[in-house]
């Protein structure tokens, strides 16, 4: 017999026809909302990768305990500078994948996405 495990992490949602579903998830790759949407309107989340077309750079969104907020995070050459994350960069910006995905995609700024 199957035993419900607690462990279990779950998103539920409304699909395009307002469905219920619920997916079961690795906890890990759950990421809070920012409150923010990108140039596009997608909501931007805590693991996000974003793309900012002006200069190709690419920065994963974290949250930082010691600042209580969101944050910029550009990978290169082994280094991370990290920077305030804002409505004026969310607007700016592109959601292109996920760190959960794509662990090595944010490294280094690039052209095109």
């Amino acid at each position: 017999a199957d035993v419900l495990s607690m462990d279990r992490h779950t998103i539920i949602y409304a699909d395009k026809e307002g469905f219920y579903c619920e997916d079961e998830v690795g906890p890990e790759t759950v990421g809070q909302y920012t409150g923010l949407k990108d140039r596009n309107g997608k909501e931007i989340y805590e693991g996000d990768i974003v793309w900012f077309q002006d200069d190709g750079s690419r920065h994963d969104v974290s949250y930082d305990d010691m600042v209580a907020g969101f944050m910029l995070n550009l990978r290169m050459q082994g280094q991370i500078h990290s920077n305030g994350f804002d409505m004026i960069d969310a607007h700016e910006c592109e959601v292109i994948s996920n760190i959960y995905e794509n662990p090595y995609l944010p490294e280094g700024v690039q052209d095109g996405t």
